[in-house]
């Protein structure tokens, strides 16, 4: 019996594979955590560009005369950003005007509103679209509901997944709110 123990312990064959099943979970976490990364910075880049890109229509005026409604607004910016499913349900656009008295905006100061419009539920307080006035300062924050690629668990189990992670809102649904925030000035009216 000790002889074949000796042996045993001698034996070298496969200790390559026996560091590769150790560390493939490893390896495979970090995959996922990266495209899952990759993926969501993906779609933040292009909310933002949505975001800018709509601003600008706003603030040089391209819509005409009147003032676009939520849901036109909602429509140019999905246009924009390009390839988010059911982009119109998904997202939630807020503007409101700055009082330059006091460089305060009302009711920025609270959470993002970030609601699933497909789910016919009604939002607890609706987003406030102000149109405001010839070179007036005004602030658009726009939230994008997304789904994850992965579970919790597999982002929280590597480095670099669990500092991005944390950073993100998550709902009661475990949909990720990519939330983007641009500032400008209406420009006046020509006549």
């Amino acid at each position: 019996m000790t002889s074949f123990l000796r042996k045993f312990f001698r034996d070298d064959t496969g200790a390559g594979t026996v560091a590769a099943v150790i560390m493939l979970p490893f390896f495979l976490i970090f995959v996922v955590a990266a495209a899952q990364i990759f993926v969501l910075q993906s779609k933040q880049t292009m909310l933002d560009r949505g975001l800018e890109i709509t601003a600008r229509n706003l603030r040089l005026q391209t819509y005409g005369t009147l003032f676009p409604t939520q849901n036109q607004i909602k429509s140019n910016m999905c246009r924009n950003i390009g390839f988010i499913k059911n982009c119109m349900n998904q997202l939630t656009i807020e503007m409101v005007a700055v009082d330059r008295s006091t460089w305060t905006a009302p009711n920025w100061n609270r959470q993002a509103l970030c609601h699933d419009y497909s789910d016919g539920k009604a939002l607890d307080a609706e987003p406030v679209l102000q149109k405001g006035t010839d070179n007036q300062i005004m602030l658009m924050r726009a939230c994008l509901k997304v789904p994850a690629l992965v579970s919790d668990t597999i982002m929280s189990a590597s480095a670099a997944g669990l500092l991005r992670w944390a950073m993100l809102a998550k709902d009661d649904d475990g949909e990720l709110n990519l939330i983007s925030t641009t500032v400008f000035a209406n420009e006046p009216i020509q006549q």
